[in-house]
C-alpha cells in the first residue's frame, strides 16, 4: 500500500511433479491478486537442539575451513573454489531436521540430496559441485561414492567435524546434568 516492494513466501500444499504443472501454477500467479489472511509470528531460536551446540551454518564452515586446510597441508592438488563451495553447501536442505517428515523419517539418507536439488535450484552450482553435496553421506548412502578428490575430502571433514560436534554436545549435556551446583 506505500509503494514499497516485498517480497512474500509462499508453500503448497503439494510437490508439483512435472513442469507443465509448475508453469501453470507461474501463470495462473502472474494475473492473481493474493490476500493476506494471517500472519504468524514465532521467536527465534537462538540455540540448536540440546543436546548439541553447533549450527547447520557453523557445521558448514568449519567443514570447508577444515577441507581447504587439509588439502593445503598434505599439498593435495584440488579446485579450491569448488572445494569450499561444495563444502559451504554440502548440508544446504534447508529445513529443521528434528522434526521435518516430509522426506521420510531418515534425514541421514535423504539429505544430501535435497542439498544438492537446493543448491542447484538456487546458485546453479556445476556438476563437480553436484558430486561433492550428493556423495558426502558415503558410506550411509552406498551408492554414491565420492570419486574426486573434492569429494572425498568434504566426506571425510564431514565425519571428523560431526563426530567432534557430537562428543562435545554430549559432553556438555553430562556436565550440565553431572555438576551442576546446589545454591
Amino acid at each position: 500500500t506505500d509503494g514499497k516492494t516485498v517480497e512474500m513466501k509462499a508453500e503448497l500444499a503439494h510437490r508439483l511433479k512435472t513442469k507443465a504443472e509448475a508453469r501453470k501454477l507461474l501463470e495462473s500467479c502472474k494475473a492473481a491478486t493474493f490476500t493476506i489472511s494471517d500472519i504468524t509470528t514465532r521467536p527465534l531460536k537462538k540455540t540448536p537442539a540440546a543436546p548439541f551446540t553447533t549450527s547447520t551454518l557453523q557445521h558448514c564452515l568449519s567443514v570447508m575451513r577444515l577441507s581447504c586446510a587439509l588439502a593445503s597441508q598434505l599439498h593435495i592438488r584440488v579446485n579450491y573454489h569448488n572445494l569450499a563451495i561444495g563444502a559451504l553447501l554440502h548440508d544446504f536442505y534447508l529445513y529443521d531436521w528434528h522434526n521435518h517428515q516430509d522426506e521420510g523419517p531418515l534425514h541421514g539418507f535423504a539429505h544430501s540430496h535435497i542439498a544438492c536439488r537446493n543448491a542447484v535450484l538456487y546458485f546453479q552450482v556445476c556438476p563437480e559441485i553436484q558430486h561433492i553435496i550428493s556423495t558426502h553421506m558415503w558410506p550411509l548412502t552406498l551408492r554414491n561414492v565420492p570419486r574426486s578428490r573434492e569429494a572425498v575430502i568434504v566426506c571425510l571433514v564431514d565425519k571428523y567435524c560431526s563426530t567432534l560436534e557430537t562428543l562435545a554436545g554430549i559432553w556438555h549435556f553430562a556436565r550440565s546434568r553431572c555438576f551442576r551446583r546446589e545454591i
